[in-house]
């Protein structure tokens, strides 16, 4: 197949047509709610102690959480989630108290 000037000269034509068409330059950003961190994302720190009825403990301690902007996957996607991610610290003492 030969490539002629007018064909080469189409195609470049329609390449910044094409690159821009297909991407997404403004993604929506789904964010969680105020309200919904209010109650449930607690201060780095936090901790819970659990007694079961044998006087066992067990203690779940809030290391860190941290809040990043995902996006979504596919060449089509123009959206990102908020995702917040907490890592915990467990102990179990076997010691009734």
């Amino acid at each position: 197949m030969k490539f002629s000037t007018t064909k080469m000269l189409y195609f470049f034509l329609l390449l910044p047509v094409l690159y821009f068409t297909g991407c997404c330059s403004n993604p929506v950003k789904y964010i969680v709610s105020s309200d919904f961190k209010r109650y449930f994302i607690f201060p780095d720190g936090s901790y819970w102690v659990y007694k079961n009825q044998s006087g066992e403990l067990d203690t779940l301690i809030l290391k860190s959480h941290t809040s990043t902007f995902v996006s979504d996957p596919g060449p089509e996607s123009c959206s990102e989630h908020e995702f917040i991610e907490c890592e915990y610290e467990i102990s179990y003492s076997s010691s009734k108290t």
